[in-house]
């Protein structure tokens, strides 16, 4: 976790800390949710591996080829209110993602029927 926390450029952007200072509570809460659900080690790290890939693979700033969608411009918040809608909406996904996970097997379409 400290390689995300621990660099420079995160360090001199208060934007960067509060980002840190809400996803990595949120991110751990996903992947201990992961090994509490699955009684293994192999799920989260699966679900960090794969969000991982998602970060490198989904949508990049470079035109490398290596991704799906390519956004030219950095986004640069001017105002904290589109930042912290951001915020929530980034962090209200993994949130919704971790509920999933931790409802599977009381929801209704994966019941099995006897």
């Amino acid at each position: 976790m400290l390689i995300h926390a621990l660099d420079e450029g995160v360090l001199s952007n208060m934007g960067m800390i509060i980002m840190l200072g809400v996803s990595i509570p949120v991110g751990h809460l996903l992947f201990a949710t992961g090994l509490l659900k699955s009684k293994t080690l192999y799920f989260p790290i699966g679900l960090h591996l794969g969000n991982n890939w998602a970060t490198r693979h989904l949508i990049s700033s470079d035109n490398s080829g290596e991704s799906i969608f390519f956004i030219p411009n950095t986004v640069m918040f001017d105002t904290w209110t589109p930042f912290i809608t951001m915020l929530i909406l980034f962090n209200g996904f993994y949130l919704l993602v971790t509920f999933l996970i931790w409802k599977w097997n009381d929801l209704s379409f994966v019941r099995s029927k006897i």
